[in-house]
């Protein structure tokens, strides 16, 4: 979990099995604020009643629209029309509809701490999900603010140029200094 201080917002990595139900005090490196921190996204002492942490929201939205998009990609490859397979060899390389033939998977973000500062580090797998094999695109990552106006955008490169029939590729990428309002993070395969 990323437990983040309230005092200077410098964010730390941290194992949640460590920290109890009932919170534990922590102190920030940086500088030197203490407070009880629970399992939870935020501290004990700044949890407003009923609401969800920045962090929870943006787990949420990024899981609920990881999830819409596995579906979504599920029901367009079986319903696809069966146009193509009888006119096209199955190693010719199509470039339309790449979203509906790649799909992200074991995708994840956090921020970290470093010598250099403060970084996002995105990675996952972008796997093929056809019988044939297909031109990859590059993966987009945007980074939002809180009124839904986007605040960074970037492209990771794939290393190889075509995915192979059942087979996928690693992508990862780091962003120094990220916005420090950034409340979301979406990352999609380019269209």
């Amino acid at each position: 979990m990323i437990l983040t201080c309230p005092q200077c917002d410098t964010s730390y990595n941290v194992d949640i099995d460590v920290l109890p139900p009932e919170g534990r005090k922590v102190r920030c490196k940086t500088c030197g604020h203490t407070w009880i921190q629970t399992p939870e996204f935020f501290p004990a002492d700044k949890k407003p009643a009923g609401q969800l942490s920045s962090l929870s929201k943006v787990i949420y939205f990024f899981s609920a629209f990881f999830t819409i998009t596995v579906i979504a990609a599920g029901v367009m490859y079986t319903l696809r029309p069966n146009f193509f397979d009888g006119l096209l060899p199955l190693d010719h390389i199509r470039s339309m509809g790449q979203t509906e033939m790649l799909a992200i998977t074991e995708a994840r973000y956090s921020f970290q701490e470093r010598e250099e500062g403060k970084a996002l580090i995105v990675q996952g797998r972008i796997q093929n999900m056809t019988d044939m094999l297909v031109l990859l695109k590059p993966v987009t990552v945007k980074l939002w603010n809180a009124d839904g106006q986007v605040l960074y955008e970037w492209e990771l490169e794939m290393q190889s140029e075509t995915l192979a029939v059942g087979t996928s590729e690693e992508f990862i990428g780091r962003l120094m200094y990220p916005p420090d309002d950034t409340t979301q993070v979406t990352i999609e395969i380019k269209p």
